[in-house]
């Protein structure tokens, strides 16, 4: 898996292993939503136990990387993984509190 991905101004950072950590950097959109996905997509989740996802960096999102963020979730339900969110600014943080998607994600 390539460790960083990016697009303009956005960024995907993953490390990998039995506890993998996501990083998220710039804006979440339409347009760099398909980034994010495919670095998803690269998890094997059964050699997975724990994905820290990190959106402190992310500057906007939109509801295409909101889609996103809620595939991981399922994902990870699906496979048993532990999930956790650090989250972004409150404008990030605004879009989930709107969509009452924070109320069940893992924030910590």
């Amino acid at each position: 898996m390539n460790p960083a991905a990016a697009i303009d101004d956005f960024a995907v950072h993953t490390t990998t292993g039995s506890h993998v950590h996501i990083a998220l950097r710039g804006e979440l959109d339409l347009a760099t939503a398909p980034i994010f996905e495919t670095a998803l997509d690269e998890l094997d989740f059964s050699s997975i136990r724990s994905v820290a996802l990190d959106l402190a960096p992310l500057a906007f999102i939109d509801v295409s990387g909101m889609r996103a963020i809620l595939r991981l979730h399922e994902s990870c339900l699906a496979h048993s993984v532990a999930l956790s969110i650090r989250p972004g600014p409150r404008a990030v943080q605004r879009v989930f509190d709107l969509t009452y998607t924070r109320s069940f994600l893992p924030f910590v």
